[in-house]
């Protein structure tokens, strides 16, 4: 194992964040009704051990199986999608400890943030938002989270 790897690792353990290999302790969570991607090589959610990583979220709508063309709506679906996979794991907003937001148009910052406002329950969650040059599905945003479980 590379010297960096084991500090990290040694980090991880040190810092009860655990470690598992292959998939011991994973546990895949994808909530019903959850839009299907055909052939898409990756799960909603992964809880390992008390942390649970959501997979990025472009807004697809469960019932039309369809990205909606409006950036408020696609917005608002995501992060319904995401609070859908949270509540599969037993898990809510308020878990959430990091936000990763991807934007075509940084200039939807101002009205993302209003629609987050409406969604999270305060005190928020640390957050990155990016403005990217594309993003699978012709969306316009796409939200990705980590939460943990609290004991």
């Amino acid at each position: 194992m590379h010297r960096y790897a084991t500090l990290a690792l040694v980090a991880l353990v040190s810092a009860g964040l655990g470690y598992a290999t292959g998939s011991e302790g994973h546990r895949r969570i994808a909530p019903d009704g959850a839009p299907a991607r055909p052939n898409a090589p990756f799960t909603p959610g992964v809880m390992a051990g008390d942390l649970l990583y959501l997979s990025g979220n472009i807004g697809v709508d469960p019932a039309t199986g369809k990205v909606p063309a409006a950036f408020a709506d696609a917005a608002r679906q995501c992060l319904a999608n995401q609070l859908a996979i949270l509540k599969a794991a037993g898990l809510g907003w308020e878990d959430v400890v990091k936000v990763n937001v991807y934007v075509e148009d940084m200039a939807r910052y101002e009205e993302f943030n209003e629609l987050y406002l409406k969604a999270l329950p305060a005190p928020y969650p640390a957050r990155t938002f990016v403005a990217v040059a594309d993003l699978p599905g012709g969306a316009q945003v796409e939200v990705e989270a980590v939460a943990v479980r609290r004991h």
